[in-house]
C-alpha cells in the first residue's frame, strides 16, 4: 500500500541515501548530539522506489540520526520525480536553508547536465545566474578543478581559471601553484594564443620575432619604414600583398596584443631586415642613430642586456594590461559614482589630450560597447552615451582612461611612460591589485634612493 502523501515513522539506517548535493555532508558534533536528544524534528522527505524510501530531501539528518543512534525518524512520503526534479529541487530547496558550498553546487550543475539539461534549463529551474551555471559545468568536467576546490579550498573562479587549461596540465599547474592568480591566467592565455598564432605563421614559411625595439636598425618595423626618401608612405600602409613582394625574404612577422570586439586577442604584424638594399627609408632621426658597431664590447654588453631586460619588463607588461583593463571594465559596470578622484582624473586627462586624435576604440573596449563598422569610434561612443544618460561618469571616467590605455604602445610600453606611475598609484587606491612590474614602476623611486 502507497503512503505517497503521508507521514510516517521508519529507521533511519533503512533509508536510501542516494547521490544528492551534499555530497561533502558537513556533520558537526553539536548537530549530531541535537538530533540524539531531541531526535529530528523536520521531516525528512523521501519517494517510494523498488528498493524503499530515498531522500530527496534531509540527507544531513538522515546521516546525523544514524549516526546518534536515533531509531526513528518521521518521513514524509512524495511522488517520485524526475531524476532531474530530485535535483534542481535539492538545489533550490538547499539554497534557501543553508547556503550550498561550491564544491556541492558544481556537481549538482554537473549531474543535471549528464541528464541532459541544458545549461540554459539549469540557470531558468534553478534560478542561478547563467554564467555561474557555465562556470560550474566547467569546472565540474574537470578532475584538477574539483579536486582542488575540495581538497585546496579554491575558490570557484579560481577554480573556473584550472578548467580551462584542461588540456595544457604543464599551465594548469602553474594556474593551480598561483591560486587562479588573474595575472597568471591572463600569462598563460596569452602564451597559449601567441603560441598557436605562431604555430600557423611558421606554416606559412614566415620567421617569427620579437617584437623590435624603436630604435633597432636591423629588423625595422613596417610602420617605421617608408616607401621613398620624401617618407610619405610607410609600408605597413600598403595592401599586404605589396607589402611581401617589397620585404621578399627580408619579411619578418612579430606578435603584439590587440582588442577586437572588446575582447584582447594576439595581432600579427611585420618587420624587414635589409631594408636598406630593398631601396627602403626610416626616419631621418634614425639615420643619424649611433650605429652598435662604433660602441666598446662593455657598452655593446650593457646595451644588449638592458634590451634584453626591458624585453621581459615589456612582455610582462603586456599580461598585466590584460588583467588591468579587464578590471576597469568591470569598474565601469558599477553604478553611481565610479571611484574617489574620478573627476580629477577626468578632467586632467580631457585638459592633455586632443580629442580630434583619441584612442575611441580603447574607450569602446572598457564601457564594453559596440562599434560600428568604419570610423574611429567617437560617434559610437556618443550613441553610447545617448542611450546611457545615466552613465555620463563612467563614460567620462573611460575616456580619461582610454587616453591613457590607449596611448600608442601603452599596452605592452607602458612601464615607461612618466605618467604611469601616478595613474597606477590611482587604481592601486581604488582597489586594483598591482602585479609585479607595475610594481616595480611604483616603487621606482625607492629601488633608486636605496
Amino acid at each position: 500500500m502507497s503512503n505517497e502523501g503521508t507521514v510516517v515513522r521508519v529507521d533511519p539506517a533503512t533509508l536510501i541515501v542516494a547521490a544528492n548535493v551534499r555530497s561533502n555532508t558537513k556533520l558537526t558534533k553539536e548537530f549530531v548530539a541535537s538530533v540524539k536528544q531531541h531526535g529530528v524534528l523536520v521531516p525528512i522527505t523521501a519517494q517510494e522506489a523498488e528498493d524503499g524510501l530515498r531522500v530527496v530531501d534531509g540527507q544531513r539528518r538522515t546521516l546525523a540520526a544514524v549516526e546518534a543512534g536515533v531509531q526513528e525518524v518521521p518521513v514524509f512520503v512524495v511522488a517520485p520525480l524526475e531524476d532531474a526534479a530530485r535535483i534542481v529541487d535539492q538545489v533550490v530547496v538547499n539554497e534557501h536553508r543553508a547556503e550550498l558550498d561550491d564544491v556541492e553546487q558544481v556537481l549538482a550543475m554537473k549531474e543535471l547536465e549528464q541528464l541532459g539539461v541544458s545549461a540554459a534549463a539549469i540557470a531558468r529551474r534553478t534560478g542561478t545566474a547563467k554564467k555561474v551555471v557555465d562556470g560550474a559545468l566547467a569546472v565540474g568536467g574537470s578532475t584538477a578543478a574539483t579536486t582542488a576546490m575540495r581538497e585546496q579550498q579554491l575558490s570557484f573562479d579560481s577554480a573556473i581559471a584550472v578548467a580551462e587549461f584542461d588540456d595544457d596540465p604543464d599551465a594548469q599547474a602553474r594556474v593551480l601553484l598561483a591560486n587562479g592568480s588573474s595575472y597568471v591566467v591572463e600569462r598563460e592565455r596569452a602564451a597559449r594564443a601567441r603560441a598557436k598564432l605562431t604555430a600557423e605563421l611558421e606554416a606559412q614559411g614566415l620567421t617569427v620575432i620579437d617584437p623590435p625595439a624603436y630604435d633597432a636598425v636591423d629588423a625595422v618595423r613596417a610602420s617605421d619604414l617608408y616607401t621613398g626618401p620624401k617618407r610619405s608612405t610607410t609600408v605597413a600602409s600598403l595592401p599586404h600583398d605589396e607589402l611581401v613582394k617589397r620585404a621578399g625574404d627580408g619579411l619578418r612577422a612579430y606578435i603584439v596584443s590587440g582588442y577586437s570586439s572588446g575582447e584582447r586577442a594576439p595581432e600579427v604584424q611585420y618587420a624587414i631586415v635589409g631594408w636598406r638594399e630593398r631601396g627602403l627609408f626610416v626616419a631621418e632621426w634614425r639615420e643619424r642613430q649611433v650605429q652598435t658597431s662604433d660602441l666598446s664590447p662593455e657598452e655593446q654588453a650593457a646595451k644588449k642586456e638592458q634590451r634584453r631586460q626591458d624585453r621581459e619588463r615589456t612582455k610582462a607588461w603586456d599580461v598585466a594590461t590584460g588583467v588591468r583593463v579587464a578590471w576597469l571594465q568591470e569598474l565601469l559596470q558599477k553604478r553611481g559614482k565610479p571611484a574617489p578622484g574620478w573627476e580629477l582624473l577626468s578632467a586632467r586627462q580631457s585638459l592633455d589630450e586632443s580629442y580630434g586624435n583619441y584612442p575611441w576604440p580603447m574607450v569602446l573596449t572598457l564601457l564594453q560597447a559596440a562599434k560600428s563598422d568604419g570610423g574611429l569610434g567617437k560617434y559610437d561612443v556618443v550613441k553610447y552615451l545617448d542611450e546611457h544618460p545615466t552613465r555620463a561618469p563612467q563614460v567620462a571616467l573611460a575616456l580619461a582612461l582610454g587616453s591613457i590605455e590607449g596611448a600608442r604602445d601603452f599596452d605592452r610600453k607602458g612601464w615607461q611612460s612618466s605618467r604611469v606611475k601616478p595613474y597606477l598609484e590611482l587604481l592601486a587606491s581604488w582597489g586594483y591589485e598591482l602585479s609585479d612590474v607595475e610594481r616595480q614602476v611604483t616603487e621606482a623611486d625607492q629601488v633608486a634612493a636605496a
